[in-house]
């Protein structure tokens, strides 16, 4: 959330709602999750050029990145120009298989190309106000045919890149509101909903109010 500097999370219903990072946050504008590495990838606005979009490849391990001012949408560990022209304001990014997608608020558009090379380039859809973020979900009944057909030789090596242990299936990983995953080796972290305080054992909660918070 921009307007308050804070990234919050919560159940996959909207209820448990609590602060994930709240300190030293300049206006974040988009994050991204790493189910595998168990992080979370932030950009604010403190940052030069006033980057928007961010879209992680977990194929290729690709982070990639929009950036408004630029006109430009790159991506990798060291920085590669992707896309650097006919972008007047790149948004929101998101990748699957073989392309990059993403919105674009000036020409009210969503596009896509090839994640690599960026060519290829499509107008999926066009004349659509108030584009924000994008994203592809891929049903749970289709994730074995996907992760087969994106297979090559040793059946084992992108395994790692579409399956994560969830702790939370067994009895919520012992926590009484939130599981949350955590980076190796500690797995998982507990969280309570703002206004319940955890107890020290850290997964248990108290009953009880016993913290409040103000918004203005």
């Amino acid at each position: 959330m921009s307007g308050t500097d804070r990234i919050e999370v919560s159940s996959a219903d909207g209820r448990m709602r609590t602060d994930l990072i709240w300190k030293k946050l300049d206006w974040p504008r988009d994050t991204v999750v790493d189910p595998i590495g168990g992080r979370v990838i932030i950009i604010s606005s403190n940052l030069t050029w006033w980057p928007n979009g961010l879209a992680i490849d977990y194929e290729t391990k690709h982070l990639y990145w929009a950036y408004t001012v630029m006109k430009t949408i790159e991506f990798g560990n060291l920085i590669w120009v992707l896309l650097s022209s006919q972008l007047p304001q790149p948004f929101g990014l998101t990748v699957h298989e073989d392309k990059l997608y993403w919105t674009d608020w000036q020409s009210k558009s969503v596009q896509s190309a090839d994640k690599l090379t960026g060519l290829g380039r499509e107008t999926l859809a066009e004349n659509l106000e108030n584009l924000m973020d994008i994203h592809t979900l891929l049903p749970f009944s289709l994730l074995s045919t996907y992760i087969k057909s994106r297979l090559m030789g040793d059946p084992r090596v992108f395994l790692d890149l579409f399956i994560v242990q969830n702790p939370f299936v067994v009895n919520n990983g012992g926590c009484g509101h939130l599981c949350l995953l955590a980076p190796a080796p500690k797995a998982s972290s507990c969280a309570c909903p703002t206004g319940i305080n955890l107890q020290t054992d850290g997964k248990t909660y108290n009953p009880g109010m016993e913290a409040w918070r103000c918004i203005s």
